[in-house]
């Protein structure tokens, strides 16, 4: 059996290794902080589900003006490894201070710390995608190399996907015996060591250099990375994106899933806490279970979003995604367990393994060369504007319904009709003129 790497050199494949194992041991310790921290703000510290999603919702305001000067910044100089450097002590020094958070307002500086710095995700998939155009073999064809670069991109995530789903249960199982407060220290120390071990392993001017393409003949040779030396204003380049219709279309939708999704991710582990009643190794379950799910969806996805078009594929993902939200709270009207929540996850994981990468490659795929880490960023702040005004909506909602159950069944019905509604938009306004990949903009 061949490879998926194989038109790699040795040292480019070295290099994606690296890639692999640091967002595997990334997302490890990573979820410590991410699934636990508003459940130790709600079930320790008593913030109200409120507050937690005000806090929730402060985030995209800050992201709008920081991330997307931090990728601007990386398109012009290409110097991707260091701002991930600097994302990830910031995630250090946040998971640290959490366990002395002692008022709503410092636990809004935290966020505020969080947006202010480079989002390391972000940069981490642009410098995948710059590895996987340094490739060889493939027929003369950029909508080939193009699709090459969503099967590579796919492998290297699902190893976050595994870390997530093997990291989680064995925190779990350490909460039950120390409570919740040891998975903050946890992320900050593996975090730690995983940076330092990023910076020594990972060589940067391998992966963007085109001396480490095996050698081609002209007509077969990959167009090496260009570093942008324009001088230009944000303004400028956002309205080079905004004119691409491809890509505003498919932000406008992005825009109504994200207030769906990431508004029941944010009360998704206080949710199924009710079922698991305090046991951390029952609910973390929750999370891994859609992550182990994910796995084979990314793989098998990638081979074939060729063929069904990878704008189907997320409306595929947002209709499903929305009908799964709109049942989930009925686990809880009709007295179920955990174990229910478990077969949503499976779906959960599914729709997510269908959406992220075919979403990245999407943005990847419609913008130059210059443009695809302002594009990947002002995506991720599209999506986090979803979650302000997802956020915003279930914050009056916990405000005006007293009811905690009746409030989950509310935020999640509201979010499926959305869902639903974000699928319908994508799929109206991309027909007419998304017809074939060839008509897509691949400088």
């Amino acid at each position: 059996m061949i490879s998926y790497t194989r038109n790699l050199s040795p040292e480019l494949r070295r290099q994606y290794r690296y890639l692999q194992i640091y967002t595997f041991f990334r997302y490890w310790f990573l979820s410590y902080w991410i699934v636990f921290q508003p459940l130790y703000f709600k079930e320790v510290l008593n913030f109200s589900i409120t507050q937690i999603l005000i806090n929730a919702a402060l985030a995209p305001i800050l992201s709008l003006i920081f991330q997307n000067s931090w990728s601007k910044i990386v398109d012009q100089t290409q110097n991707i490894k260091k701002y991930i450097t600097i994302g990830n002590f910031s995630l250090i020094i946040v998971s640290t201070m959490t366990i002395y958070v002692n008022s709503f307002l410092m636990m809004l500086v935290l966020t505020i710390i969080i947006q202010v710095s480079p989002n390391g995700d972000i940069l981490s998939n642009v410098l995948v995608y710059n590895l996987s155009d340094r490739v060889s073999d493939i027929p003369d064809d950029p909508i080939e190399k193009r699709y090459h670069n969503i099967n590579l991109f796919a492998r290297y995530r699902r190893f976050g996907s595994l870390g997530w789903a093997i990291g989680l249960p064995i925190g779990g199982l350490i909460l039950n015996e120390t409570g919740l407060w040891i998975n903050f220290i946890i992320c900050s120390i593996g975090l730690m060591i995983l940076s330092i071990w990023f910076i020594i392993a990972v060589n940067e001017k391998i992966i963007l250099s085109k001396h480490h393409s095996l050698e081609l003949s002209p007509s077969d040779q990959v167009v090496p990375v260009e570093i942008n030396t324009k001088k230009s204003t944000l303004l400028s380049n956002y309205s080079r994106l905004f004119r691409n219709r491809i890509y505003i279309s498919f932000i406008i939708a992005s825009l109504f899933y994200a207030i769906a999704f990431r508004t029941t991710l944010s009360v998704q582990g206080l949710f199924y806490n009710i079922l698991s009643q305090n046991n951390y190794f029952e609910l973390v379950w929750i999370y891994s279970i859609a992550a182990l799910a994910e796995w084979p969806v990314m793989t098998i996805l990638a081979k074939q979003v060729k063929k069904i078009g990878w704008q189907n594929v997320i409306v595929l993902s947002y209709i499903i995604s929305g009908i799964r939200m709109a049942f989930m709270p009925f686990i809880i009207i009709f007295y179920g367990n955990i174990y229910w929540g478990y077969i949503f996850q499976i779906f959960n994981g599914i729709v997510y393994g269908m959406w992220w990468p075919t979403s990245t490659f999407g943005i990847y795929i419609s913008l130059p060369k210059d443009q695809k880490a302002i594009g990947q960023s002002f995506y991720g702040s599209i999506e986090l504007i979803g979650t302000f005004l997802g956020s915003l909506i279930g914050a009056i909602i916990s405000a005006i319904v007293l009811d905690e159950n009746l409030t989950y069944f509310c935020i999640h019905w509201i979010a499926g009709v959305v869902a639903v509604i974000s699928g319908v938009i994508l799929l109206i306004s991309t027909r007419n003129y998304l017809v074939k990949e060839k008509n897509l903009n691949l400088k």
